[in-house]
């Protein structure tokens, strides 16, 4: 089965007025688990919290998530060597980006300088969330080493209660040829449960131009029918 395909929404629109209109159909509680891990980083302090989160008008309400949100990248546009996106957001009520810092993202592989053939690449994890989404300059952008069946994660990590609507992601963009290093599935969970559908989301491959806001819009209430059940995949 092929993944899922979006479709691209325009900010502010009509998809957002859906967003915020009751759901009686949303409306689920997860149970509160605690959880102790041993990896929080430096602003989230290592404790036994209440993990609490439900899904209600086209949101979900995370309060101190500490496994928080996991994307596993499974599949490039076409290169069998590197793997890589132009911009991420998180993006809360009202079409909003939730604010990120470095230290709530954690990635494996983190960037190319976990090869020993690089040194200082400045594609590094921090560009993702430098706020430069429509851009052909790599130096913006995020690279990492790809192998075709094997994980590549990216977790955001949640130290206090937001609400999560979806993401907004900008494919990489270097050049035309270049679209093809670009993240074609990824998988998406939160605190390990799975959100997006077993074959996972497709993504629109990079334009290699910079003509249009390229970003594409992934909405959790348009894939969810009920409390998510689907383990995440590993």
């Amino acid at each position: 089965m092929l993944p899922m395909e979006l479709s691209g929404s325009s900010r502010g629109g009509s998809v957002w007025q859906r967003l915020g209109r009751s759901s009686s159909w949303a409306s689920a509680v997860q149970p509160a688990a605690w959880f102790s891990h041993p990896s929080s980083p430096a602003h989230c302090p290592e404790r036994e919290i209440p993990a609490l989160w439900l899904f209600k008008c086209g949101y979900f309400s995370v309060s101190s998530s500490v496994l928080g949100l996991l994307l596993n990248f499974t599949a490039s546009w076409g290169d069998s060597h590197y793997l890589g996106l132009a911009g991420l957001e998180v993006v809360g009520k009202g079409g909003r980006a939730l604010p990120l810092t470095l230290d709530q993202l954690s990635a494996s592989p983190r960037d190319l300088n976990d090869l020993a053939e690089y040194v200082d690449d400045s594609r590094t994890l921090d560009k993702l969330i430098d706020g430069v989404n429509i851009t052909m300059e790599d130096d913006h952008m995020w690279l990492i080493p790809f192998s075709l069946g094997e994980n590549h994660q990216l977790l955001i990590q949640f130290c206090k209660t937001v609400d999560i609507a979806g993401l907004r992601i900008w494919n990489y963009n270097k050049s035309p040829e270049d679209t093809y290093r670009g993240a074609k599935v990824v998988h998406v969970s939160l605190d390990g449960t799975g959100l997006s559908p077993p074959e996972g989301f497709l993504l629109r491959k990079g334009p290699g131009h910079c003509h249009f806001d390229f970003a594409q819009e992934i909405l959790f209430v348009d894939y969810l029918k009920g409390p998510p059940a689907a383990p995440a995949r590993e």
